[in-house]
């Protein structure tokens, strides 16, 4: 799929080069911000940001972007036109730039923009602007935001084109009340782990739930195993190598032995392989299981369910004592502004004004983690602060098959790691499936 919408917007490559020449007299000549294309005659801010958002309406992130709107063009006398497109937002604006209807920014996930557009040229750098002021402050608006973030922002050629707004990682989360309870501390090694682990499962409480119906859930626990044993990118290669044969580095072995340990140790919630999201986490939030792993936006997706007083906590995946335990997932949902945009400057005039504090806080206010740094973090997320801020490196999902690999993952790699995390496989004959399978795979492409 992703390589089939690659090949779709290459072909629109050209013309959006045309309609570069129609706005670059919009823009200033060497990128920083400036007032070009953001006043009107006798020189009060004007202009319309054409919007494009990755949300419908009555959504959370929807409202607070509305209400945010409003009070912007109050401010600036700088008018936002906005499209609720929903998550096929970079989809639906296929037609329009076809049509040479090019819009000012557009939101999605980072990986989505960056496979999309910016892979594609249709993306404007942002270091100029990154290097001015920030909004209301003399504060550089680069430095307003977490450096290992930030750091993940950077496209191949070194620059940056998405601008985050909620960031996120993945870990272990935890009731830190039933922790306390059985004198439990929060384990950071895999040996800890285990002795959590069991403690747990003599209380009775099952130590991990799982949805098994959602297989990049399922792969997650491979896939930080692996990457804690040999190191991200030798998942990433591994995931590239057309016959296969990269799987049978020992340390994929040695992942594949740890995650069959916690299924043969009945580690996991009974009949987690046939638990339909959201009922394991659901079950996990109230007290029917010890830990979860999961992004960072649980503490948000359940927050309808979370009984009072529910004390949620996470914990980075444990560390195994071979590759660097303090490298971390990072992966964002936020915007990107398009090189053929008509009102380049009062669109990231509007970027400063939704990733100022005031701003910002309102976002975290409603669970959801920001990437800013002086602003507030959701209560149940304090850890993430402290996993970004000692994160030796940073990576994407799954060391970047997520946005590199979705094809291969979807018709291979989920596939054999269900049969490993149900149980149906030894870590051998998972090792052999995976080679046969991938190799099958990319011949046939």
């Amino acid at each position: 799929m992703l390589k089939k919408w690659n090949l779709m917007l290459a072909s629109i490559v050209a013309l959006s080069l045309l309609l570069a020449a129609c706005s670059s007299s919009n823009s200033s000549s060497n990128g920083a911000a400036s007032n070009t294309g953001t006043e009107e005659a006798g020189g009060k801010p004007g202009g319309t940001v054409e919007y494009w958002s990755m949300f419908s309406e009555g959504e959370p992130l929807q409202l607070w972007l509305a209400d945010a709107f409003k009070q912007f063009e109050t401010e600036t006398g700088i008018k936002v036109n906005p499209t609720w497109a929903g998550r096929d937002v970079i989809t639906k604006l296929r037609s329009n730039l076809l049509a040479g209807k090019v819009p000012d920014l557009i939101e999605q996930s980072n990986s989505e923009l960056t496979a999309g557009l910016v892979s594609n040229e249709l993306a404007a750098p942002l270091d100029d602007y990154l290097a001015t002021s920030a909004y209301d402050s003399d504060q550089k608006w680069m430095d307003t935001f977490i450096p290992n973030v930030m750091k993940q922002m950077q496209y191949t050629d070194s620059k940056t084109y998405v601008i985050p707004r909620d960031t996120y990682t993945s870990g272990f989360f935890y009731s830190a009340a039933l922790f306390k309870k059985l004198g439990l501390q929060p384990p950071t090694t895999w040996e800890e782990f285990l002795k959590v682990c069991e403690a747990l499962k003599k209380q009775g409480i099952a130590p991990i739930a799982a949805d098994g119906n959602i297989q990049f859930y399922n792969f997650w626990y491979f896939s930080w195993l692996a990457m804690r044993e040999v190191g991200p990118d030798k998942l990433y290669a591994a995931a590239g190598d057309k016959t296969g044969e990269a799987w049978r580095d020992p340390g994929f072995l040695e992942a594949a032995k740890k995650l069959r340990y916690l299924i043969d140790q009945e580690y996991f919630a009974q009949g987690y392989e046939g638990s339909a999201y959201p009922s394991g986490q659901v079950n996990w939030v109230n007290g029917k299981a010890g830990m979860i792993l999961n992004g960072a936006w649980l503490p948000s997706e359940l927050a309808k369910q979370t009984p009072d007083g529910f004390d949620m906590q996470m914990f980075k995946f444990p560390d195994l004592g071979a590759y660097d335990g303090t490298t971390a997932e990072v992966w964002v949902n936020g915007w990107l502004l398009l090189k053929d945009a008509k009102n380049k400057d009062a669109a990231v005039q509007l970027l400063k004004f939704l990733t100022s504090k005031q701003q910002m806080d309102k976002v975290a206010q409603l669970g959801t983690p920001v990437s800013t740094l002086q602003s507030v973090t959701p209560k149940a997320l304090t850890a993430q602060t402290e996993i970004f801020n000692t994160a030796s490196k940073v990576i994407p999902k799954w060391g970047g098959l997520e946005k590199d690999f979705a094809e291969l993952n979807k018709r291979v790699l989920w596939a054999v790691d269900d049969q490993l995390f149900f149980g149906k496989l030894t870590p051998e004959q998972f090792i052999e499936q995976t080679v046969k399978q991938q190799k099958a795979f990319y011949a046939n492409k």
